[in-house]
């Protein structure tokens, strides 16, 4: 019968880690809170606009990242942006044009990056973990689904291997189980509380990464205020650095309907500082999105332009300021490991390399 791995987080890293331990003959369930697989690169679309809230694009230089994208290019899964990216520095309101770079984006959003890695895997969604049990060199885990009583069917899934071997992966109440080894590929303030009672070492080295908070707001225009976005001249911006200070709230702009795949019109997408974010995150959404429409406003001098529609997306744990460089943590006696883009420098490319760094040690560990 094939080891069985559970997966906390349907993020790039949990998906990387995922696939890397099926091609490795591994049984693998993935289990997600959300409704949908991706985690932070996510696009939100709502009433006939589209949006990537999340992860804005993706680069790469490890081979074995680039290779999976390459691939999903020649599937169309992915494009190149070659949108004008500038950048905001100091006081300045003159942007300066940055260094060219290969910029992917998903299409006809950036959740088709991992709606692709997601294919075939079992993925069951709406899937919160609330705490893991050693059973002696097992694991069993007590979850709570959405919907009482439902379990999601798996995302894409493809017939099993050898149904005729394998132990089918059962909810019972709120017991899943069992598994041979876990992983959590989860924010640290997360993942560290979840395996604190079965890994506690591995709890404790991951508590010292944070994750900030940042505001992401889609905003659409139409006639006059249209014809004034247009006349910028760029389609993406950097707005100084977080530990520097700054005039503006802005950390990033983008024409998002300059990306490839995307409908037309005129539709950006504003992140806001940290210093912001964190000043104005219980507030009312009414009044978060007009400041950050007067913060866009005040950077590209607009005068009074207003935006059409507006989404608003608070992103508690956006990033971490000082990722971690292991790449990812396993710990080889419990079979426990975490990990995700804040323990591999951050990005989307430190997503999957994490995830598949963690692939690597399982399966040293079960051979």
């Amino acid at each position: 019968m094939s080891p069985r791995v559970i997966i906390v987080g349907a993020g790039v890293a949990g998906l990387a880690c995922a696939r890397a331990l099926e091609e490795g003959g591994v049984e693998v369930t993935l289990l997600d809170k959300g409704r949908a697989v991706g985690g932070r690169i996510t696009t939100r679309r709502r009433d006939g606009h589209a949006f990537d809230l999340g992860a804005q694009y993706l680069t790469g230089r490890d081979p074995r990242f680039t290779a999976r994208v390459h691939a999903l290019q020649r599937r169309g899964v992915v494009a190149r942006w070659d949108g004008r990216v500038a950048a905001f520095e100091g006081t300045s309101r003159a942007p300066r044009e940055t260094e060219p770079v290969e910029r992917l984006v998903g299409v006809p959003g950036m959740n088709a990056l991992p709606l692709a890695l997601a294919e075939g895997l079992d993925v069951r969604s709406s899937h919160r973990v609330e705490r893991i049990e050693a059973d002696g060199s097992r694991f069993q885990l007590e979850v709570s689904v959405a919907e009482a009583g439902v379990t999601l069917p798996p995302v894409g899934a493809r017939p099993p291997r050898d149904t005729a071997s394998r132990e089918p992966a059962t909810l019972e109440g709120s017991r899943l189980g069992p598994f041979d080894a876990v992983v959590v590929c989860a924010p640290p303030s997360q993942a560290g509380p979840l395996v604190a009672g079965v890994a506690p070492s591995l709890s404790a080295r991951v508590a010292s990464v944070s994750l900030v908070p940042c505001f992401a707001l889609g905003l659409s225009f139409e006639g006059h205020g249209a014809e004034v976005l247009a006349a910028l001249p760029f389609d993406g911006a950097f707005v100084g650095r977080d530990e520097e200070p700054a005039d503006s709230g802005l950390s990033w702009l983008a024409r998002d309907s300059s990306k490839p795949g995307r409908a037309p019109g005129e539709r950006w997408v504003l992140h806001a500082r940290e210093d912001l974010s964190r000043a104005l995150y219980d507030e009312p959404e009414a009044k978060v999105t007009a400041a950050l429409v007067g913060e866009l406003r005040a950077l590209g001098g607009l005068g009074d332009v207003a935006p059409s529609f507006t989404t608003l997306q608070r992103w508690g744990l956006a990033r971490a300021p000082r990722p971690l460089t292991e790449g990812a943590f396993f710990e080889r006696g419990t079979r426990v490991g975490v990990g995700g883009d804040w323990a591999s420098g951050g990005r989307i490319e430190g997503a999957y390399l994490s995830g598949l760094g963690l692939a690597e040690q399982v399966l040293a560990s079960l051979g």
